[in-house]
C-alpha cells in the first residue's frame, strides 16, 4: 500500500508470519480514497508507518493491545530524487515468545 504527501513516497506491507496473507489494507481500512495510481495522499507521509510500527512494538495506541506474529516491510522514497531515504524490516514476537 502506498502514501505520499507529494515529498516522500511510502510503500509499506503487513503480513502474518504464518499464514503470509498480506493484511495492509484492513490495518489501514480508514486510509483516504487513493488516486488513479492507487497512491494514498496523506499530510505526513511518515504518519502511517509509525502507527504499523507502534503496531507492531505494542507502543501508543496499541499498548494494550499490540499485534503479534506479524512483519511490517517498509520502503520511504525521496519522490524528487528517487533515492530512498528509509527502508526495513521489523518483526513481532510471536504470541509464545518469552
Amino acid at each position: 500500500m502506498k502514501f505520499t504527501n507529494d515529498k516522500e513516497l511510502l510503500d509499506i506491507h503487513i503480513r502474518d508470519n504464518t499464514s503470509g496473507m498480506e493484511w495492509t489494507r484492513d490495518f489501514f481500512d480508514d486510509a483516504p480514497t487513493p488516486d488513479e495510481d492507487g497512491v494514498h495522499h496523506v499530510p505526513d507521509a511518515h504518519y502511517p508507518l509509525e502507527q504499523a510500527l507502534d503496531m507492531l512494538r505494542g507502543e501508543g495506541d496499541y499498548a494494550e493491545n499490540p499485534s503479534t506474529g506479524c512483519t511490517v516491510e517498509y520502503d520511504i522514497t525521496d519522490i524528487a530524487t528517487g533515492k530512498t531515504v528509509e527502508s526495513g524490516i521489523e518483526e513481532s514476537p510471536d504470541e509464545d515468545a518469552d
